[in-house]
C-alpha cells in the first residue's frame, strides 16, 4: 500500500506562525501549502490543481477571518476538513467570529506535538468536516 501524503493549507496572516507550523508538518511527512491571508488562500485555490485535504487556519485575521475563509471552502470543496489556531481563548472566539460549537480549536502557543496530533484528529476523524 502506498503511504498518502496528505495536503495541508496553512493560513495565517504571522509569517513566523506560518513557517513554524508548515516546518513542523513537512518534516512529518504532509504536502504543506502556504498562505498569508484569506485572499492568498483563496487566490492560490484558483489557480492550482492541487486540493487540499485539511486546512489549518488562524481564526483571528485581517480582512477575513478563518471561519469565514472556511465558508467559502467549504463551498468549493464541502469534505474538506479544518483545524483552528488561535492565540485568543475560547470565550473571545465565541463572542468575535462564527465559530462553531464544534471546530477543533488549537490554542498558540503549541508544541509539535500538540499541532500534530491534533492535526491527526482532524484527519482521522469521519465526522469531519
Amino acid at each position: 500500500m502506498a503511504v498518502r501524503r496528505e495536503v495541508v493549507l496553512i493560513v495565517d496572516d504571522q509569517r513566523a506562525v506560518r513557517q513554524l507550523v508548515a516546518r513542523i508538518l513537512t518534516r512529518h511527512g504532509y504536502t504543506v501549502i502556504e498562505a498569508g491571508g484569506a485572499a492568498e488562500a483563496l487566490a492560490w485555490l484558483n489557480h492550482e490543481h492541487q486540493t487540499p485535504d485539511v486546512v489549518v487556519s488562524d481564526v483571528m485575521m485581517p480582512t477575513m477571518n478563518g471561519p469565514e475563509l472556511v465558508a467559502h471552502l467549504h463551498a468549493r470543496q464541502p469534505t474538506l476538513k479544518v483545524l483552528y489556531i488561535s492565540g485568543y481563548s475560547g470565550d473571545v472566539l465565541a463572542t468575535r467570529t462564527a465559530l462553531e460549537l464544534t471546530a477543533t480549536v488549537l490554542e498558540k502557543p503549541f508544541s509539535a506535538t500538540m499541532l500534530l496530533q491534533a492535526l491527526r484528529d482532524v484527519l482521522d476523524d469521519p465526522e469531519s468536516p
